[in-house]
Formats: structure tokens, sequence, C-alpha cells
């Protein structure tokens, strides 16, 4: 084979893998022709590669990086797209010169162009030098390094010294000029890079008719994979930036050995060079893997789009889990805290008697009782049931999600004289979020709580505390061929504190709240299932908050004929007083020396929640309470309560 041959061909390869986020930045593409979206027009003023090409495009369409911003709601215009086809990763030297592209060969090796164009280093300079950063919510595709491999082996075709080393050379120089784009494009503030690596090239009709060049470019290819994904653990572990290695030989081999479940009735040769295929309509053409020697048909492109998109979403879809735990816990201990407040009578909660039982409410600063009435039975069990919804909106390498929690909860308390009381509960959770681009969480919590109040003439303290056992009853999102699931388990933890001054107004109590709590969320090691090139093990991982609020409620007891209403209202402004607990790793089950990590988005600092709720005595040991409850100005999102509860007093 000579090199002319080669680059007869075309300038890079094809196919391709994995993954991709629910955009909150903009996507970016550097390295060759399996990226370039047209640009030798652009800097050579040629007409290159000429129709039945797609304008300038090495396809029969535009290639994957057009493709994932529909997928994926990332931004993107065609000059975020820096690829050039004939790039190779930096310098490479032929016959004692320095060439920085392919096509910058002298014909009739090369295309011959006269005006230099640029490798992939190059790019990463261009890029640099418009003094632009990329921000926490892009994404970098980087697919570069075969034009480098073609030259070597056209120059081996010409002098056949050394075989091993050249190769060797040409391994390593790609590895070490990869490695150092990257770790300037983290530099320039590249959080999140996805890096192809290449399939077989000896599956390519380039080489797949000749046994002999098929293996030796195969060996290329392992060597160079090899190469690549020690590459983006280093890259990773220097910067922090997570390199998603997307694993082009694994989807390849899975392409080939099934065409039919992609779409595909050739993966031989290509259409280009097959008179029936060239003249057919774009989706007869799409039926083929290969456009031409090396490049795939824009219909493979979209493929490799896919895997990008499903693999990108998984990855910023780990720490939704966590998060939609958390609210299940804090809406557990709200139901607590609810609990609470009706102990307070008049003070922080509802309460309401009928004819015949203590007089409530309202009695004064100087009275025995001026939280209200102090009930006669000790005892009192009560069950109470929540919903709560809300949203989160995407943040950078975080997905949003929506969610609904239904919680159900038995308990009893003891009332051990007028100042204090203490109970335990008993809840059930049932968590559930849409995740954004796609996904879902499904978790049960078995929930054990215990809480106690003192009150006294003018002021209260709550405390509560809240364990539940997690069992996720299924994380699943789309995948390519099959979906993707994990059944992880896991426990969370919550404790509180809060209490208030009351000041009385007539028959009105009001007065300033604050409170403390902390939360919680644990999950244990899981390994997902289902389409093999998008599975990630995830390592155990830990979220936690710490919340304070401060703010203002007041109650009154009303009268409707016999029956007392007691409302309540409270607005606080809440804050996290901690946050983001550091971060956790993962890898792609077929990549697995390539570590990612994941951390907790912030959220917020402060927001508001206001609150509303009112009771009712049903008969004369039996009452219900029922409250509402909102956030306001949450940047993230926002929270929604509703809940409803009977109590019995023995």
């Amino acid at each position: 084979m000579t090199l002319k041959s080669i680059l007869a061909c075309g300038v890079a390869f094809c196919l391709s893998a994995t993954p991709a986020l629910a955009g909150t930045g903009n996507l970016y593409g550097f390295g060759d022709s399996l990226v370039d979206n047209g640009n030798i027009p652009k800097l050579t003023g040629i007409n290159y590669p000429p129709p039945p090409y797609y304008q300038n495009h090495f396809s029969n369409g535009p290639v994957w990086l057009e493709y994932l911003p529909g997928l994926s709601g990332l931004g993107f215009k065609p000059s975020n797209d820096y690829a050039v086809g004939g790039a190779f990763s930096g310098p490479v030297n032929v016959f004692g010169q320095n060439f920085t592209n392919l096509e910058n060969l002298p014909a009739p090796l090369g295309a011959g162009f006269t005006q230099p164009l640029p490798d992939f280093l190059q790019q990463v300079q261009e890029y640099a030098a418009t003094g632009q950063r990329f921000g926490s919510g892009d994404v970098v595709g980087v697919w570069v390094g075969a034009n480098n491999y073609f030259a070597a082996l056209g120059i081996l075709a010409l002098n056949p010294t050394n075989p091993t080393q050249q190769i060797t050379t040409a391994v390593t120089n790609v590895a070490n000029q990869t490695a150092q784009g990257l770790s300037e494009l983290a530099a320039l503030g590249a959080r999140q890079i996805l890096l192809f690596n290449l399939p077989n090239l000896g599956s390519t009709p380039l080489f797949n008719t000749n046994p002999a060049q098929a293996a030796v470019a195969n060996e290329i290819t392992a060597a160079h994979d090899a190469a690549l994904a020690q590459v983006a653990q280093e890259v990773h572990l220097q910067t922090g930036a997570n390199v998603i290695l997307m694993n082009q030989q694994f989807i390849f081999q899975e392409l080939l050995a099934n065409p039919a479940a992609y779409g595909k009735t050739n993966v031989t040769l290509a259409c280009i060079n097959t008179p029936s295929c060239v003249s057919a309509s774009v989706a007869q053409q799409n039926q083929y893997l290969f456009w031409d020697q090396v490049h795939p048909t824009t219909g493979t492109h979209l493929l490799i789009a896919e895997y990008a998109n499903s693999a990108l979403q998984g990855v910023n879809s780990l720490s939704v889990p966590a998060r939609l735990m958390t609210q299940g816990t804090e809406a557990f201990s709200s139901m607590l805290s609810q609990r609470i407040d009706a102990l307070h009578e008049g003070v922080t909660g509802l309460q309401a008697s009928l004819p015949g039982s203590a007089q409530l409410a309202s009695n004064g600063a100087s009275e025995t009782d001026p939280f209200g009435m102090i009930p006669q039975n000790k005892l009192s069990v009560f069950i109470t049931g929540a919903y709560n919804d809300g949203t989160r909106k995407n943040e950078a390498q975080a997905n949003g999600f929506n969610y609904q929690i239904g919680t159900v909860a038995a308990g009893a308390d003891y009332r051990f004289g007028p100042s204090v009381t203490a109970g335990l509960a008993f809840g059930y959770g049932t968590d559930h979020a849409n995740v954004d681009q796609g996904g879902s969480v499904q978790a049960h919590a078995y929930e054990f709580g215990a809480y106690g109040a003192i009150t006294q003439p003018n002021y209260f303290l709550n405390l509560r505390f809240t364990y539940a056992i997690d069992d996720f009853s299924g994380i699943s999102r789309p995948g390519v061929l099959a979906g993707i699931t994990a059944t992880p388990s896991g426990n969370s933890f919550s404790a509180a504190a809060d209490g208030g001054y009351v000041l009385h107004f007539g028959r009105i109590d009001a007065g300033p709240v604050a409170g403390f709590q902390f939360l919680q969320t644990n999950i244990n090691a899981y390994v997902e299932q289902g389409d093999p090139a998008l599975t990630q093990s995830v390592q155990a991982q830990t979220l936690s908050r710490t919340l304070a609020d401060i703010g203002v409620a007041a109650s009154t007891d009303l009268h409707i004929g016999n029956i007392a209403l007691h409302p309540r209202i409270a607005a606080t402004l809440n804050g996290r007083l901690t946050g983001n607990a550091g971060a956790f790793g993962s890898v792609f089950t077929d990549e697995p020396t390539v570590g990612l990590s994941t951390s907790y988005p912030n959220g917020p600092s402060t927001w508001g929640v206001l609150s509303a709720s009112i009771a009712a005595q049903l008969a004369d040991r039996l009452s219900a309470t029922a409250t509402f409850e909102t956030t306001v100005a949450k940047s993230n999102g926002e929270d929604h309560m509703v809940s409803a509860g009977l109590r019995y007093d023995f």
C-alpha cells in the first residue's frame, strides 16, 4: 500500500462512541475530518471535498457534532467547530520536514494545498487566541489521531525500515500531543471533554479486503486506544476535567456483529464506490456503515451522536438519586415539624375545641397556659399524609428534574407535663423524579422519626430526628439499543432544632422563629445494567446539607358556630450554611481505567418559604389538620407541599 492510495480514501476515520448532557452550555469541536463541518473551503477557497460529498463534509451529510446539539440541548453555531479534515494531532515529521495536516503533504502524496491547514494543537491555540474561555456547562469534543497513522503507514510503504519503531513512535506522538491539547483545553476552562478513540482500522473498506494489512491496522488501533485511555485518566487527575472516553472500538464491534439492529445492511463496502448506493437517497445511503474508504455515512454519525448524548446524559444524571432522597428526607422531617406545631397549640400550630373541652388560645403571657389549652389526655396518636412536588433546573454537569414525593406516617406522642412532650413516628415514602433529557428515578423510603417539644410562657424549642432506609426500585435512562437501569440502596438521616419567641396581642400570637437542619443521604456503590457501551460503575456517595432559617410566624383562633379553628401563617428566609459534600467517582464499564468525578451542585444560597395551615376539632378527642407550603425566589427550582392529618387523644 502506498501513501497515495491511503490519501485517496480521505483524511481521517470512522465510527464512534459515547457521552453527552442536558444542555446548560455550548458545544465545541476540535480534530480532523470526523468533526469537520466544512472548514477547508473557508481556509483555502478550494471546494474540497467536492460533490458527491455533502457541503465539503467528509460524508454524505452532517457529522456527529452537528447532530448532538439537537439531542442534548447544548448550544452550537458552525464557528464553534475548529476541526479541519486531514489534521494531525500535532506536527508530524515526514522525510525530515514537519507537516501539520495530511492534505498539506506534497502531491502526489497529498492534496498539496499550498496554504497550511492546522493540526489539533493549532486549533486549540486558535481558540485561545480569541480570548474566550469555556463555561462550566460547555462540552468540548475531540477526535484526532487516524491521520497520523495513515501517514505512518504510507511512509512505511515507501520505506519499510524498522516498522515497529515507526508505529510505536507514531502512537507515542499522538498520545503526547493529544494530552497536551487536552490539558490546554482544560486550562481554558473545559470541564467536560468528549474524547473519541478509534475503532478497528482494519475493519474499514480501506483495509478489510487484505487480511495482512487489516491485522497491522488493528494492532495500531489497539496501541492507540490503550495509550488514549491512559491519557484520559492522567489529564483527569492533573486538571480535574472529566475526559469521557467514547469507546468506538467497542461500539464498532457491536455494530459489525449485529448491523440490522442499527439499521445497516452493508458494513464492509464504501457507499461512494458503489454506483447503486451513491445514486440512491440519503436514507438508502445510510444503510451503509461507510461513506468512503474510512469515513462513516451521516446515518452513522447520527448513531455516534446518539451514543454521545446517552452517555453524557448518564454522567450528568448521577447526582439525581441522592438529591431526590434528600428531598424525601426533608419531606418526612417537615411532617414531624407540623406535628410538633400542633403540640404548641396556638403558638406555632393549630388547635380547635368544642364546648365542654378546655377553653383555648390567647390567654396571655401571664396565664398558666399561654399556648392555649393543655389537653387533659397525655397520650395521643396520629396519622398524616403529605404530597411534595417541585423542580430542579439544569446546572453545569448536573441534569435537572421534576419530582413527586408521597409520604404517609403514623405515630404517638406523650405529654410528660405542661411543658414537655416527646413522640415517635414511622413512615413510608415513595419518591419519583423525571430527569431532564430522559430517564427517571423511583425510590422507596422506610422511615423512623423521634421528636420532642418544650414550651414556656414566651418561647418554645423543638427537636426532631429521622432515619430512613432507602431502596431504589429503579434508576433508568435511555440507551441506544437498550435502556440503562440500576437498583442501588442507601440510607438517609436528618437532625433539626428550631424555636421561637412568642408575643401575645389579644387573640393573636406572633413572633420570630429560627431553626437549623442537617440532612445527609448515603447511596451504596452500584453497577448499571443494560446497553454495554453505556453502563457505569458508580462509587458510594454521600450528600449532606446544613440549612438554617429565620422568620416570623403568627396564629390566632376563629370561631364558626361551635367550631373553633386555628390558622397559622409563617414566612422564613432559608439559607444553606454548608453545601457540596465533595465528589464521587464513576467509570464506564467498557473503559474501567478512565475515572470520572461528579460533584453535587451547590444550589441557591438563600430562598424564601411561605406556609399556611389550619386545624379543626372533629370530635371531643379527634382533630384534623391541613398545611400548604411553598418556596419563593429559589433560583434552582421550586418546592411545594400539601399535607393533612388526623389526631386522636386517649
